[in-house]
């Protein structure tokens, strides 16, 4: 069945005083799910020094200072990948810019701050449109490699035949936290945990009925034996299958109190590589 954003949220905070609680768990939700919130962090998973190409986007919040509100890929020396509702609900809060360091906020202000130039969302995209929730950010500065990778068209469409699906692991990552406070004791730090695959969603074909020429999700959920999953600000962060630094899809949403359900936006498809060959 097509998957709806009812019992998903978005992973990326909302600077809105008001709606900071609802948009930070729909944010953890859509970075890793698909909702409309705010995102939160890997929920204890271990610091990742290895995905160096991996950043966070950095907000000013008003009453909270720089935040990260968002995680993503650096796919080319300015191109950075990232969920499009990133872009939603700013109410007028600006963007610092995105850090690499695995550690942004360990001092005032980010370590490692590289301006943006521009932004580009998937035309028409708008909330709760999960299937198309993906934009690329130019950044001012060149960034030096390494870089994430673009999956080629339909290299995950392979793993619907795997029995069961859940044997099949992804390595996520990102810059999530798990409540709406300023940074401290460990808040905002680049970490991965291990995912297992549940399922493909698509818009509203069955499960198995569609194909790479449609945008479609992947449903996960955290590994048994482990805490690790996604939460608030991990939206935009990158699922990796193997080891590999190619980017299959990219945290969305989750559920509202991060409980170890997520999904993340295939790259591998149609819709989605063709709007990023335009930019990257």
């Amino acid at each position: 069945m097509g998957c709806s954003a009812e019992n998903l949220t978005w992973m990326r905070p909302v600077p809105s005083h008001r709606s900071l609680r609802r948009a930070a768990a729909c944010l953890a939700v859509f970075a890793a799910l698909v909702v409309p919130a705010p995102a939160a962090a890997i929920i204890d998973g271990q610091p990742d020094t290895t995905h160096t190409y991996v950043g966070t986007l950095v907000a000013d919040v008003p009453g909270y200072g720089a935040v990260a509100f968002c995680s993503g890929t650096l796919i080319s020396a300015t191109s950075f990948v990232t969920a499009g509702h990133c872009f939603t609900g700013l109410g007028g809060a600006p963007l610092l810019g995105v850090s690499f360091a695995l550690d942004p906020f360990s001092s005032s202000p980010p370590i490692g701050l590289v301006g943006i130039d521009d932004a580009h969302v998937y035309p028409g995209f708008a909330l709760p449109d999960v299937f198309r929730d993906v934009a690329v950010v130019h950044l001012e500065t060149p960034v030096s490699g390494p870089y994430g990778a673009l999956p080629a068209l339909g290299s995950l469409e392979p793993l619907k035949g795997e029995k069961p699906a859940g044997d099949v692991a992804f390595t996520v990552v990102g810059y999530g936290w798990q409540q709406f406070v300023p940074h401290s004791a460990g808040l905002g730090v680049r970490r991965f945990t291990t995912s297992r695959l549940q399922s493909f969603q698509y818009p509203t074909s069955p499960p198995g009925k569609g194909d790479a020429s449609t945008s479609s999700l992947l449903k996960l959920q955290k590994m048994p034996g482990t805490q690790g999953t996604v939460c608030y600000s991990d939206s935009g962060g990158p699922l990796f299958h193997g080891a590999t630094n190619v980017v299959s899809a990219i945290t969305v949403g989750g559920t509202k109190n991060c409980t170890g359900q997520h999904y993340g936006l295939r790259l591998d498809t149609m819709p989605v590589l063709s709007f990023l060959s335009l930019y990257v």
